[in-house]
């Protein structure tokens, strides 16, 4: 129980440093004014992979780390299945590219 509340914690005084990071990143964006959105892309690749690692080491520090292992899989691929129109964007220029 310790464990839960100390990481609550400590997210609860890391978040508000992390909408700093999410302004600038939207300040790029309007920037940038680009068709498809990357920054919220990468806004939405960097939660997955911060949910997903915090909760397969909250599930191994309560000794179920075969539910840890499965949880940090499912966020790869989910982070996979969002990044599907970038791999698939990239691959159509490249084939655009090529004689």
């Amino acid at each position: 129980m310790i464990t839960v509340v100390t990481s609550v914690l400590i997210l609860s005084f890391v978040l508000p440093k992390l909408e700093t990071v999410v302004s600038l990143l939207s300040r790029i964006d309007n920037m940038l004014s680009t068709e498809s959105s990357y920054v919220k892309l990468i806004l939405k690749v960097i939660a997955v992979a911060y949910i997903s690692s915090f909760g397969g080491k909250l599930c191994r520090d309560f000794g179920e780390s075969s539910i840890g292992d499965k949880i940090e899989l499912g966020g790869k691929i989910i982070i996979l299945v969002v990044s599907l129109p970038v791999i698939t964007g990239l691959l159509d220029m490249l084939g655009e590219l090529m004689p």
